[in-house]
Formats: structure tokens, sequence, C-alpha cells
């Protein structure tokens, strides 16, 4: 299963920021927290070119619920939800 999704994945869009992060990852801690947010970044950088961006739904401490959607209705909750929901700029560690 986990073959499938991969090629999946790796057939829906190009990760080249992705991969640039992942080439990096050796060289520091999975679990840092900068390492993190630049991770969703990438993703979210690539996600880019097939019209999608990540949302996240900010629970008030250190964690984070989130989904990929397309851009407008990103935009759209984000407008009018704002408090509640946000892109990767603002995430925090």
């Amino acid at each position: 299963m986990q073959g499938r999704l991969n090629n999946f994945l790796k057939a829906y869009c190009k990760w080249i920021k992705v991969s640039g992060i992942r080439q990096r990852a050796d060289n520091i801690e999975y679990a840092d927290g900068e390492f993190v947010i630049d991770l969703f970044k990438a993703i979210d950088e690539d996600l880019e070119q097939v019209n999608k961006r990540l949302l996240f739904l900010d629970l008030g401490w250190d964690s984070y619920v989130y989904t990929a959607l397309d851009q407008s209705s990103v935009q759209k909750i984000i407008e009018k939800y704002g408090s509640l929901f946000h892109g990767t700029e603002n995430l925090r560690m």
C-alpha cells in the first residue's frame, strides 16, 4: 500500500522543494520545530503546481490540524475564519 501511495504522490506533483528539505534532513533532528515548519512550507510551495495549498486549523497550542485544498477555497476560508484558520505563513514553533 505504501508503494502505491508513494507512486501516486510522485505522479501527482513534482516535489522539488520537499526534496531539497529531505536532502538536508540527514544533518538535523526531525523533531526540531524549525525543520517541521520548513517542511510544511516546502510542501505548500510544491502544491501550488497543482493549484492546492495547505490549510491549518489553529488549536491554540503547539499543535495543528491541516489539509490540502484548492487555493481559492483556502483563501475564502481564511478571509471568513482567519482567527481559526491560516496558511503556512502563520505557523509557529
